[in-house]
């Protein structure tokens, strides 16, 4: 019996313009995920841990993340784990790069996929031969897994291979496959990177294949959100295929989306954001609909108001729609102010510049009000 450990997708030095200055602290949360799951590798008695692709967010990365990885993989070489690597889209292989030249002390232990073709190296201790190649940027939309030319001796075996499931009717460039092409390859378990959501795409009693996403969520989408996890795998002598998913990411990232048209009091709204609260949860809060005067108001102060519920708290209020109550008596400022800017809403056939000045009457509506106030 072999078992293995699968990820990808790890983004190593990724920038984080989202995350504003935060940044850094996401740069080394991704840094202290990877050593986590080295050490849960240790941990489980894995023999294979397999890369497949995006180690790195470039080519070239820092000095301060190479140091990093050596170390975690010298750790994984000193408890006997063999490591298994192919470049990806993003960390693609360059010739006498950081692939052929930083990790050549780690020996035996340690199989880097550089060429766009498919490798093989065959592991007669484990009776798994382990196939792999290197993300081809050249030919970037050839399907490499339509009719590969495969050579492996043992009896069971893994593939590693970054590229694009293929969704009906949709077209990919990132070295496509498509359901059909995969079931009919030989492998035991096919280890696939790119995709940043977890994704079973088969598993059965002898083949298996998975994305097992990335391990810490990447930007405020729905593809990074939710939880983060690696793939542990068990490959017995007979080929049977033991699949478990292991939870890792430091943070959590949530999408939640509001329609402010359904509350009429600040109590309300707040408790519903408060619901999702926790210290490792970045929330990205999209708020729509048409919110009453009042919640407008409140919607301005959310940020500073929550500020010590989450880790971090992105609030997007570009798609509020104009107050429920919006106010028209034209004695009063607000009231011009108002019916000035809905005529120029209304009159305005551009989308991206019906928004903005969605945005502008909002924002005028809780300036002019706090005027008032003083």
């Amino acid at each position: 019996m072999v078992k293995f450990i699968h990820t990808a997708d790890v983004h190593l030095g990724r920038e984080f313009d989202q995350f504003d200055e935060r940044g850094e602290e996401r740069r080394e949360d991704i840094r202290l995920t990877f050593r986590r799951i080295a050490c849960l590798a240790v941990e489980k008695g894995i023999d294979l841990f397999l890369i497949s692709g995006d180690l790195f967010n470039s080519p070239n990365p820092s000095k301060k993340d190479l140091e990093f990885v050596f170390e975690t993989f010298r750790m994984l070489r000193d408890n006997n784990v063999v490591i298994f690597i192919i470049p990806g889209n993003h960390d693609y292989y360059i010739p006498n790069g950081i692939w052929d030249r930083e990790f050549n002390s780690l020996g035996g232990n340690l199989h880097i996929f550089t060429s766009p073709r498919f490798e093989t190296i065959d592991l007669e201790h484990f009776k798994v031969s382990v196939v792999g190649c290197a993300y081809n940027r050249n030919q970037s939309n050839f399907r490499l897994l339509e009719n590969p030319e495969l050579k492996f001796s043992q009896q069971n075996s893994i593939l590693l291979f970054h590229g694009s499931y293929e969704y009906p009717n949709q077209e990919y460039q990132d070295q496509p496959f498509s359901l059909e092409e995969l079931k009919r390859l030989p492998f035991n378990y096919i280890a696939l990177g790119h995709y940043h959501r977890h994704m079973g795409i088969f598993s059965e009693e002898k083949k298996a294949c998975f994305y097992p996403g990335a391990p810490e969520g990447l930007n405020l989408d729905e593809r990074n959100a939710g939880k983060r996890c690696v793939i542990l795998g068990e490959i017995s002598d007979r080929g049977e295929v033991n699949i478990t998913i292991e939870e890792v990411q430091r943070k959590i990232i949530e999408i939640l989306n509001i329609d402010c048209t359904r509350f009429q009091e600040k109590g309300a709204l707040e408790m519903k954001i408060r619901g999702h609260a926790g210290d490792n949860k970045i929330l990205k809060l999209n708020l729509t609909g048409k919110p009453t005067m009042d919640i407008l108001e409140t919607i301005d102060e959310l940020q500073e108001r929550f500020s010590g519920y989450f880790y971090m708290l992105k609030i997007n209020k570009n798609r509020l729609d104009t107050p429920m109550d919006i106010p028209v008596d034209p004695r009063f400022i607000i009231g011009r102010f108002c019916r000035k800017l809905e005529d120029q809403i209304d009159r305005t056939e551009n989308e991206e510049e019906k928004q903005l000045l969605k945005v502008a009457l909002n924002l005028g509506i809780n300036a002019i009000r706090e005027a008032e106030k003083r």
